[in-house]
C-alpha cells in the first residue's frame, strides 16, 4: 500500500512540474502549492506506515526527481476547427522533426471504444445497440449524426470517454519521458473544452482555416457532406475565435500545402531550439 501511494504521488508530481510552464505564462504559483501538497502528502504516509527511514529518504527524492523530470519535458498543444488541417500538421512534423513525440487524442479515442473496452460497454449502455454496426462496432456516422444534432448527447458521450482518454495521454507522456523525449505534441480537437489538459500544454498553437468559405468546401469534400451538415458541425464546436484568443500560437492554413509547411517548420523549429 506504501509503494503504490508514493507511485501516485510521483506520477501526480511529474504532471504538477508538467503545468510549471503554463502556470509561469499565466503568473499561478499553482505548481508550488501542489508540490508542497504532495510532500505534506508523502511525508504523512511514511512517517505513520514506513519504519525505514531510508526508504523514506530514497522515495522523497523520487518526488522531487518526478517534478524536476515533469519541468523538463514541452508538451505543445495543438488544436483548431474542424477540417483546419491537423492531421497535415502532424504528418509535417513527423517528417521534419523525429525528435517530437506525438500523441493524437482522435486515435485515442477510437481505441478506447473497441468491443473489448470499458468505453464501449458504457456507451452501448447510454445509447443503446441502435448505434452499432453489423459488426458489433460502433456506427460512427451514426454516432456522429446524433451527437451533432443533439447536445445533450454529445455532452453524455465526452462525459463517458474522456476518463478513458486522459488516462491514455498520462500513460503516453509517461511512455515518451521515459524514452527520453523533451518534446511532446498533444494534437487534441477539443483542448480548450477539456479545460484540465491546458495547464500540462505550454505553448498552445491554433490550427485555423481563415476563409469560411474554403474552410466549408474542405469540411463538405472531406466527410462527403452538405453546406449545412458542415454548419452544423462548426456550430458544435468553441468558436474558433475564442480558441485563437486563447492560444499562443495562430496558423492559418487558408494557403497551399507547402506554405502551411513553411510556417510549421518555422514555429516547431524556434520550440525545440529554445531549450
Amino acid at each position: 500500500m506504501d509503494i503504490a501511494s508514493s507511485i501516485c504521488l510521483n506520477i501526480i508530481a511529474f504532471f504538477c512540474g508538467l503545468t510549471t510552464q503554463r502556470c509561469k505564462k499565466n503568473n499561478t504559483l499553482l505548481p508550488i502549492v501542489i508540490l508542497c501538497t504532495l510532500g505534506f502528502a508523502q511525508g504523512y504516509i511514511f512517517k505513520h506506515f514506513t519504519t525505514t527511514k531510508k526508504i523514506t529518504y530514497i522515495l522523497s527524492a523520487c518526488l522531487l526527481i518526478s517534478n524536476i523530470l515533469g519541468r523538463n519535458l514541452e508538451m505543445i498543444g495543438l488544436t483548431g476547427g474542424i477540417a483546419s488541417g491537423k492531421s497535415t500538421v502532424i504528418n509535417t512534423i513527423k517528417e521534419n522533426f523525429k525528435n517530437i513525440g506525438i500523441i493524437d487524442c482522435d486515435a485515442i479515442a477510437k481505441e478506447v471504444v473497441t468491443p473489448d473496452k470499458r468505453a464501449y460497454r458504457a456507451i452501448v449502455k447510454a445509447f443503446g445497440k441502435d448505434i452499432l454496426a453489423p459488426s458489433g462496432e460502433l456506427n460512427r456516422d451514426k454516432l456522429a449524426n446524433l451527437i451533432f444534432s443533439d447536445k445533450n448527447a454529445r455532452t453524455k458521450l465526452n462525459r463517458i470517454i474522456q476518463p478513458y482518454i486522459f488516462f491514455e495521454i498520462i500513460k503516453r507522456v509517461l511512455g515518451f519521458r521515459i524514452k527520453g523525449v523533451s518534446n511532446v505534441v498533444l494534437d487534441a480537437p477539443l483542448l480548450f473544452e477539456s479545460k484540465i489538459l491546458t495547464y500540462f500544454c505550454c505553448p498552445i498553437i491554433t490550427v485555423y482555416v481563415k476563409n469560411n468559405d474554403l474552410w466549408l468546401e474542405r469540411l463538405c469534400k472531406r466527410d462527403s457532406i452538405n453546406v449545412q451538415k458542415a454548419q452544423e458541425r462548426i456550430a458544435c464546436q468553441m468558436p474558433i475565435e475564442q480558441k485563437i484568443q486563447k492560444s499562443d500560437i495562430v496558423v492559418d492554413n487558408s494557403g497551399t500545402l507547402s506554405q502551411l509547411e513553411a510556417k510549421l517548420i518555422t514555429v516547431f523549429g524556434k520550440i525545440t531550439n529554445s531549450k
